[in-house]
């Protein structure tokens, strides 16, 4: 047997090789049961300090920053376009139009009621030179 094991196994030395291998043991064993926490730990910490530039959270909190700024520009425009404020915004030219088509729908309501009564000449002017086919196009009677 070479010395060094003949070393270890002395009586004398035993009892510490014993100790240091129970704990190297208890530090393996240890260093298993928690390496889920330090897996989280160092998780946490890259998220919180970054893996590289710009991907830290103070980095990533300003960019948020920002968007939330530009959102709310966009948002400030939405509400300007959509509310009335005489006459620049889309909601008064809705109105606008609506207006207009109730002034055009009252005219043609009237100018319906007004020719109502001429309809059965109309008709009987229409059947006389075009008569029954509408795609004829050329008078029937003379």
């Amino acid at each position: 047997m070479p010395e060094w094991i003949t070393n270890l196994i002395a009586t004398d030395r035993l009892l510490t090789v014993g100790f240091i291998l129970f704990i190297l043991w208890l530090f393996g064993r240890s260093a298993l049961k928690s390496w889920p926490f330090v897996s989280k730990l160092v998780t946490l910490v890259n998220a919180l300090v970054g893996d590289g530039p710009g991907t830290g959270i103070v980095d990533r909190m300003a960019s948020l920053e920002e968007t939330n700024v530009t959102l709310k520009e966009h948002v400030a425009t939405i509400h300007h376009e959509t509310t009335p404020n005489h006459g620049g915004s889309i909601k008064d030219a809705v109105a606008r139009i609506e207006n207009g088509l109730d002034t055009e729908r009252t005219t043609l309501s009237d100018h319906i009621r007004e020719t109502e009564p001429l309809m059965p000449m109309l008709t009987d002017m229409h059947r006389k030179y075009i008569g029954d086919n509408p795609h004829q196009a050329t008078p029937t009677g003379g």
